[in-house]
């Protein structure tokens, strides 16, 4: 099992170019548990703390294609290895968000979208945190009809299906009827 110590800072300025940055990482690894805060110092921040196994990290490659940091993130530097990284970590991402969806799939994921932004505010967790973008166009996309279908999704493991299975299933077959 392996750790990782990660940051979204609140300021406008960064907060796009770190949440990118983790939302690359996420993309590359299966996450076993995470722990998220809301920390004042020195700046107010989400500090993640996510757990994942070594057999679980994907190459870049199977991720998806590399892709350029967002403007507003910090400059990449070169670790030496090749390739450029941001603040150590190399961004991916998969496919486009919203590429090839149907009309009906698009609104499936804005509601799917509206129902994260909902939870992430209850749990008081940044939305990724309960889902990010590719894994919510996954589902629009597949429309899985119940949790054993949810778990052929990446990024779908027991702790994920057993705390938002049964409401994404719900969400899914109301947009289906």
């Amino acid at each position: 099992m392996r750790c990782r110590t990660m940051r979204v800072r609140l300021a406008e300025a960064f907060a796009e170019g770190d949440e990118a940055e983790v939302t690359g990482f996420l993309e590359t690894v299966e996450v076993a548990s995470l722990v998220a805060s809301l920390v004042d110092f020195p700046e107010p921040r989400w500090s993640i703390l996510l757990f994942f196994d070594d057999a679980g990290v994907r190459a870049p490659e199977e991720a998806g294609a590399a892709r350029p940091s967002p403007d507003r993130s910090p400059a990449p530097r070169d670790t030496g290895e090749g390739e450029p990284r941001a603040s150590g970590l190399r961004v991916v991402a998969g496919e486009g968000e919203t590429g090839g969806l149907s009309p009906e799939d698009e609104l499936l994921l804005e509601r799917l979208k509206s129902w994260r932004s909902e939870r992430a505010r209850q749990e008081s967790v940044p939305p990724y945190c309960v889902a990010h973008n590719r894994m919510l166009s996954l589902i629009a996309e597949k429309k899985p009809g119940n949790t054993d279908e949810l778990k052929d999704l990446k990024g779908f493991g027991p702790a994920r299906i057993e705390k938002y299975g049964e409401e994404i299933i719900s969400i899914v077959a109301s947009g289906a009827a």
